[in-house]
């Protein structure tokens, strides 16, 4: 069986103890029997529920006074924006409609994305 280079997984479990399990077993089943490589730093038990986020596919996930939220995370976000300069450098001499169907496509697809997650204020439209 042959898997892609980067798959991402989230195991979710009711208590710490078990999550701790759970990794264990995982991380077994996936070296021993799949021989796959596991990225010990990136690999932990964290709660989903905790005061602090956790980031996951530049998602931001965790709890606050109104409940569970996911968000983009603040790197994510801080990308999205340092691509949009780079995009929209006056020092390149592109046509204004090229340097505009460059940034539609790059703003449709960074939505479609992350579309699930909370946007902050910065970025949604003005309301009418």
């Amino acid at each position: 069986m042959r898997f892609p280079r980067a798959t991402h997984l989230v195991v979710l479990a009711k208590s710490k103890r078990a999550a701790t399990r759970l990794l264990g077993s995982c991380r077994n089943y996936l070296e021993d029997k799949l021989r796959l490589q596991i990225n010990t730093q990136k690999s932990k038990v964290v709660s989903v529920v905790a005061r602090k986020h956790f980031k996951f596919l530049g998602f931001a996930l965790g709890k606050n006074r109104s409940g569970v939220y996911i968000r983009v995370h603040g790197q994510s976000l801080a990308k999205a924006k340092k691509r949009l300069k780079e995009l929209t450098s006056r020092s390149q001499g592109r046509n204004v409609r090229e340097v505009m169907e460059k940034v539609k496509v790059y703003i449709r697809g960074w939505i479609g994305y992350y579309y699930v997650g909370v946007v902050p204020a910065k970025l949604t439209p003005p309301a009418k």
